[in-house]
């Protein structure tokens, strides 16, 4: 694991993560065909033989997750190029995003409300209870098949891209917000890999103040 933290600030931001060494952080201020040159380099420099149609689905998935990413107010992201696993002639890519969501933590047990609200929103997410290093958080994961944008063969009729993700909830209390650790792909035939990934991050989730009170007084609120 190379250790990383958000963009909003090392100063400001209350929690530290580790990232495996394969994922690259997103500059925000690079335009899309800067970000897909480099992506593109990157990949075939990884991944020696890869069809250049392997690539261009690639960018095409990179980019979407991209655009979904200036939606959700996302502050940190870092992306991994990888060979498949289960299909060693295949690449396999990932997004990782770190985002804050300021939110009214008033209820009397606000976690449990926020589950109940994301099951209700969409009955197919699968969403949990999970004890972390840093307190009592929500695991959830959800699966969507967006219209593509771009069609890369030409051809009349084509399979939907379907798109998972895996996010981690986790309450601060004290700045009324909810920091949501996300890992979403589209090479769903490496989800188990990806989930064995994500597991590492969540473990490596700390709050950076080591003078910090106990979880226990922290989260009384949410108990």
């Amino acid at each position: 694991m190379t250790q990383s933290v958000s963009d909003e600030s090392s100063d400001t931001f209350p929690l530290s993560f580790g990232l495996h060494s394969g994922f690259q952080p997103v500059d925000f201020s690079e335009s899309s065909a800067e970000r897909a040159e480099r992506l593109f380099e990157s990949a075939r420099s990884a991944l020696p033989g890869l069809a250049e149609e392997q690539c261009l689905r690639l960018l095409v998935a990179n980019e979407y997750l991209l655009r979904r990413m200036a939606e959700e107010g996302i502050i940190y992201a870092a992306n991994f190029v990888g060979r498949s696993a289960r299909d060693t002639t295949a690449a396999t890519t990932a997004q990782f995003t770190l985002t804050l969501r300021d939110v009214e933590l008033k209820a009397t047990r606000p976690l449990e409300a926020l589950a109940a609200g994301l099951r209700e929103e969409d009955a197919r997410r699968e969403v949990d209870f999970v004890d972390l290093t840093v307190g009592r958080c929500l695991a959830v994961v959800q699966q969507d098949t967006p219209k593509p944008e771009v069609n890369l063969t030409g051809a009349a009729h084509y399979e939907p891209r379907v798109s998972r993700q895996f996010q981690v909830i986790v309450p601060l209390v004290e700045r009324s917000q909810l920091a949501i650790f996300g890992l979403a792909t589209e090479c769903l035939r490496d989800w188990e890999d990806y989930v064995a990934m994500m597991a590492d991050i969540c473990n490596s989730i700390q709050w950076r103040d080591s003078e910090r009170s106990s979880i226990e007084d922290k989260l009384a609120g949410l108990l």
